[in-house]
């Protein structure tokens, strides 16, 4: 322990310090001339601290290691192994003992001057004095990160990175699911500069510059790439990528979706609102579908539009290769024409809704509509895939099934009666339906393509050529109301009369059957309802639409050489036969019209 001058005996302050003055001259004067154990001896006498002969700040004192000894009697006893001490590296002044090109005096701790500015007596400024510096530099603290004299690191640093780093930076979370790997091989001035840079976060180059140093692969594509993420194109990667590390893949400073909505917040803003999400998504998948980098697609698509959409809507895809008929954009891959890709108020994650989305490019169909008198129900609702597949089929006008099939979808009542008809229209037999009927709409009644006559006569052009000669026409056949008396789908009479034979035609001739069902005598045709055995249901060149002349027509049943016999008869020859008899009815058994009874 050594004294203070107060506890020196007999001895006063002013004299302790005279002497005190004298003996340290005196050592100054021995020391400069003394060997180095000499020079020990003397400055650890009236110094503390002084480090012992050979030892360097931060290098760990080599222990020796201990001779083998021999195991045989006269074995001779080998050179004991020294383990080598790591050679410091030393700043070249200090190792020079130049130590006046920094400090006052050859034997001074006060330095040249203030903080950098000794080290820049010998350093260039350039490097250190860039845009952004490193604080210590800035602040002139070299020795916060190097040790002047020596150290047992490259550049006298007093400890390697990211050990050194991690003095002043928290050291990242060991935890973190993704890291860089230059970070976690402790690599720092692999990307930054630890004493000043013209870049952001004392980076060695600017952002995208620097990351494309080692991610060079990506460097290539995007000169090639005809469409480019915006942040990427201007070399932005910290605005998606943490450069340290991340609890998110690919070191994504959010998770992929909430990492998009920061830019794309518009986007966002409709997915919340909408009623009808695309599952990738609402999930934040967004790389399912773009790449964030770059593409040879529009928006960044990672597969040309109707490719990419077959990756997960593949059973669609195989329908598509196998079908006949297909719609136009879906062959063409050009889903976004009716979807779209993010969400949507309506099913199936339409643009539009459905009647309004097809009525883009269906616009002659829309146009007609506006003006039609009839409209399908589906049609008019809007409910085009209803009846229509909005991709492929095998069935004409991309149908979901054949004609009639469809139809009898809604329309099961009537294919329930055509099941059981004895005679069926040729046409709903077939299931041919716009053979007759327009399956969106038209100026007709029951959707039919032309007014009802007209429409027949495309088939039955041969009764359309009677007509047009007849001198007598039949009132609804003429009026074209073939409905009248036909069924256009199915009847169990013949000729798909809506009634058989007489019934029908009581259905006008009212005042005719209640005649006849009065009569106490009735022609056999008549009362049998057979009215088509004497008469034309549609045209004929004889009164009455007869088929014949009376005389020609009454011989079919009636013998003529029997009718000759008859002694009324007589004289007769040539005369009509209806000049005498009632045709349906009569109040005698040879129908006589009460102009000749009796006589």
């Amino acid at each position: 322990m050594r004294r203070t001058p107060s506890q020196t005996p007999g001895l006063p302050v002013a004299g302790f310090l005279a002497l005190t003055a004298c003996l340290g001259g005196a050592g100054l004067l021995l020391l400069a001339g003394c060997s180095g154990p000499t020079k020990q001896k003397w400055l650890t006498t009236f110094f503390d601290g002084v480090p012992a002969p050979g030892a360097g700040t931060n290098v760990a004192q080599a222990k020796a290691v201990a001779p083998s000894q021999p195991t045989g009697t006269n074995a001779a006893a080998p050179a004991a192994p020294v383990a080598a001490v790591p050679k410091p590296y030393m700043h070249p002044p200090y190792a020079n003992r130049q130590c006046a090109d920094c400090h006052q005096a050859q034997t001074s701790q006060k330095m040249l001057g203030k903080g950098a500015a000794v080290c820049f007596t010998c350093h260039k400024k350039e490097p250190f004095t860039a845009k952004v510096q490193h604080q210590p530099v800035e602040n002139g603290e070299c020795t916060s990160c190097h040790n002047p004299h020596q150290a047992g690191n490259t550049n006298l640093l007093v400890q390697l990175p990211p050990a050194l780093c991690a003095q002043c930076h928290d050291p990242f979370p060991k935890t973190a699911k993704s890291k860089h790997q230059p970070v976690e091989n402790g690599e720092c001035l692999d990307c930054h500069d630890p004493h000043s840079s013209p870049s952001k976060n004392l980076l060695l180059k600017p952002d995208g510059k620097l990351c494309a140093e080692c991610h060079d692969d990506l460097q290539g594509q995007l000169a090639k790439a005809k469409v480019k993420h915006q942040p990427v194109e201007n070399g932005e990667c910290t605005s998606c990528h943490d450069p340290h590390q991340s609890a998110n893949k690919k070191l994504l400073l959010k998770p992929d979706g909430k990492l998009c909505a920061d830019c794309h917040d518009d986007l966002q803003a409709q997915i919340t609102k909408a009623k009808v999400k695309h599952q990738p998504v609402e999930n934040g998948e967004c790389t399912s579908c773009h790449n964030p980098h770059l593409s040879d697609n529009k928006h960044l698509l990672v597969k040309a539009d109707g490719k990419l959409c077959g990756e997960c809507h593949d059973d669609l895809q195989a329908q598509m290769a196998k079908s006949k008929f297909k719609h136009q954009p879906a062959e063409n891959g050009e889903c976004l024409s009716c979807h779209n890709p993010h969400a949507s108020d309506n099913k199936k994650l339409l643009v539009k809704p459905d009647g309004k989305l097809c009525a883009d490019c269906h616009d002659d169909i829309q146009a007609q509509l506006a003006k039609a008198k009839v409209k399908h129900q589906p049609v008019e609702n809007g409910e085009c895939a209803s009846c229509h597949s909005p991709h492929a089929s095998n069935n004409k006008n991309l149908l979901l099934k054949p004609d009639g099939k469809l139809c009898a979808d809604c329309h099961d009542d009537l294919q329930a009666q055509l099941a059981k008809a004895k005679v069926k229209h040729q046409p709903a037999e077939n299931g041919e339906c716009t053979s007759c009927h327009d399956p969106h709409q038209s100026a007709n009644k029951k959707l039919l393509v032309k007014p009802d006559g007209k429409l027949c006569a495309d088939c039955h052009d041969d009764i359309q050529a009677q007509l047009a000669k007849a001198k007598v026409k039949h009132q609804p056949v003429e009026n074209g109301e073939c409905t009248s008396c036909h069924d256009p789908h199915l009847s169990d009479n013949k000729k798909l009369l809506v009634k058989a034979g007489g019934k029908l035609c009581y259905e006008c001739h009212d005042d005719l059957q209640q005649a006849i069902a009065k009569a106490p005598f009735k022609h056999d045709p008549a009362g049998n309802g057979e009215c088509d055995s004497c008469h034309s249901a549609h045209a004929s060149s004889e009164k009455a639409l007869l088929l014949k002349s009376p005389a020609k027509l009454c011989f079919d049943c009636h013998e003529e050489k029997d009718m000759a016999a008859v002694k009324a008869h007589a004289g007769k020859a040539g005369k009509s036969c209806v000049e005498c008899h009632d045709p349906h009815w009569g109040k005698d058994k040879y129908l006589l019209n009460a102009n000749v009874a009796g006589k």
